[in-house]
């Protein structure tokens, strides 16, 4: 197969071109790994941290709702706390169907038993209004309870969110990391690619250089009248379509020569 130069830069060309595709392409590829791995420990996180900050704040919600029902005696407050409490079992729900650690579970065991006694406080306070609403002291006297039962349920609600707030961090440390870590390899690849490209360039132009220089070499040792040494092609293009005009040329001055010697 004839190469012409053009053919040859061309490759050469191509090729660089390869490995920056191809360097382009493992870093990509690599890049998505890492925010792959990182996007789901995202998305397993922040759905716990969202259903714990609702369980908090509804749980605070049926307080103030069957308090305001103790006080006005108001069966909209009543039916706000039954909402309320909806939403409540059902964020607590959706936080204890995900992936929880050993330690989070040991919280919330701890967790379990005070709020049990807080609704329940709550009902009999409810309860005791609806029997005797004549009667405020009765109910207001079991809703006092609530204030020695909040010590105890605060701390471990606060030690909920302490422990999501680490494991968070710990998240966003482990995605630095990763980024950062995603980043050198890109870099890397990138400047592997473009020193195999300045060696492959380097050895292209030093392979087409040396038969020009050959063929300098023996045009000079010609127009001196060196006809001795034979000019091969050693390319199939245009130096090697060169080299053979100038090996016709050698011998065509030659023979020139040989007759001007004879007639003499």
């Amino acid at each position: 197969m004839k190469w012409t130069i053009g053919g040859k830069l061309g490759m050469a060309f191509a090729s660089i071109l390869l490995l920056m595709a191809i360097s382009t392409g493992i870093s990509t590829y690599y890049n998505q790994l890492v925010f792959t791995a990182s996007g789901h420990v995202v998305d397993e996180q922040y759905p716990s941290m969202t259903a714990l900050k609702n369980i908090t704040i509804f749980l605070y919600k049926i307080r103030v709702d069957n308090i305001n029902y103790v006080l006005s005696q108001n069966d909209e407050e009543l039916e706000n706390a039954k909402k309320s409490r909806e939403e409540y079992d059902r964020n607590l729900l959706s936080y204890l169907s995900l992936p929880l650690s050993e330690e989070e579970w040991q919280v919330i065991n701890k967790f379990s038993p005070p709020v049990k006694k807080y609704f329940k406080i709550l009902d009999a306070a409810s309860a005791a209004i609806r029997s005797n609403p004549d009667d405020l002291s009765a109910a207001l006297k079991i809703l006092n309870e609530l204030e020695m039962l909040k010590d105890e349920v605060e701390p471990i609600l606060e030690n909920l969110h302490k422990y999501k707030e680490i494991e968070t961090n710990k998240m966003v440390d482990e995605l630095r990391t990763n980024t950062q870590t995603s980043s050198t390899v890109s870099l890397t690849i990138g400047i592997i690619a473009i020193i195999a490209g300045f060696v492959l360039s380097f050895l292209l132009g030093r392979r087409m250089s040396r038969p020009i220089v050959e063929l300098t070499k023996a045009a000079d040792a010609i127009s001196l009248g060196n006809f001795s040494n034979a000019v091969t092609a050693k390319t199939k293009d245009e130096i090697g379509e060169l080299a053979i005009a100038i090996e016709r040329m050698r011998t065509s001055l030659q023979k020139a020569m040989d007759r001007l010697r004879r007639r003499k």
